[in-house]
């Protein structure tokens, strides 16, 4: 079961002094990564001196795009799992995002040794739920993205709960749609029991701005929709280090450090 989500950067590609934007989603068995831009190892390492299984227990990376704020220290991380830990990782993610870690395991094979784990089923535009390893009880789907180049959100669900995380995207209503219908699957009406963490800027030039905006998320969104995001990607959108837990009894998320 999905135990809590933390924030581990919020930042976009130039907020120098932010972490770049991260999600951990930690359940009862292992913990999963919402991208893993160029300083969001240099984080990891820093948490790591007061939580010094928070790496080893990252067994699954989800990449949302290309761009090097959310891939730029994958490979650090990968690296640092096998060498450190004797641990493999798998990454999950569209074809071509998968394409950019070949290096690396032929790197790797090259010493006989096979450092990344690199789930390549074909999942990213697939309709259907899909499941990984040793979290059988948990589904995801992922949610393609309007940006500059190819990118996907995800939607990670178990029998009570929904997570959605945009990624890069300008919006789209197949975030808000989508969770409707996984809310008709679960024959839980969307609410309490939801978050949603949406990339936001407030930049509004909408022929040159490739992520989301005041005005377009009013164009698509409807207001339950907008009510709920959590907004990120922005240096003023400051919710690092927040980490929000569910109530079971409640059957709803809350803010744990308030």
């Amino acid at each position: 079961m999905i135990e809590s989500v933390e924030v581990i950067g919020c930042g976009g590609a130039f907020d120098t002094e932010m972490t770049n934007s991260s999600f951990l989603i930690n359940t009862s068995d292992e913990s999963i990564l919402f991208d893993c831009g160029y300083n969001v190892f240099t984080k990891l390492k820093e948490l790591e001196k007061d939580r010094p299984n928070i790496i080893k227990n990252i067994s699954y990376i989800i990449i949302s795009h290309l761009d090097d704020d959310h891939v730029g220290s994958l490979k650090s991380f990968l690296y640092y799992r096998y060498f450190i830990y004797g641990l493999t990782t798998t990454v999950i993610g569209q074809e071509k995002a998968l394409k950019f870690l070949d290096g690396i395991n032929k790197k790797m094979e090259s010493f006989k040794f096979v450092g990344a784990n690199i789930y390549k089923a074909n999942i990213i535009y697939n309709e259907l739920f899909f499941n990984i390893n040793k979290l059988d009880n948990i589904s995801f789907k992922s949610i393609s993205g309007i940006h500059h180049i190819e990118t996907s959100g995800i939607l990670i669900r178990d029998s009570e709960k929904i997570i959605l995380i945009s990624g890069d995207t300008k919006s789209t209503c197949n975030f808000s749609n989508t969770i409707e219908e996984v809310s008709k699957i679960m024959k839980v009406p969307f609410g309490s029991n939801t978050l949603i963490f949406h990339d936001y800027s407030p930049w509004n030039a909408p022929s040159r701005n490739v992520h989301a905006t005041d005005n377009c998320m009013r164009s698509e969104y409807p207001e339950w929709f907008r009510n709920k995001m959590i907004k990120y990607h922005f240096s003023t959108c400051n919710i690092e280090g927040n980490i929000y837990k569910f109530n079971s009894k409640e059957k709803k998320w809350y803010l744990e450090n308030t």
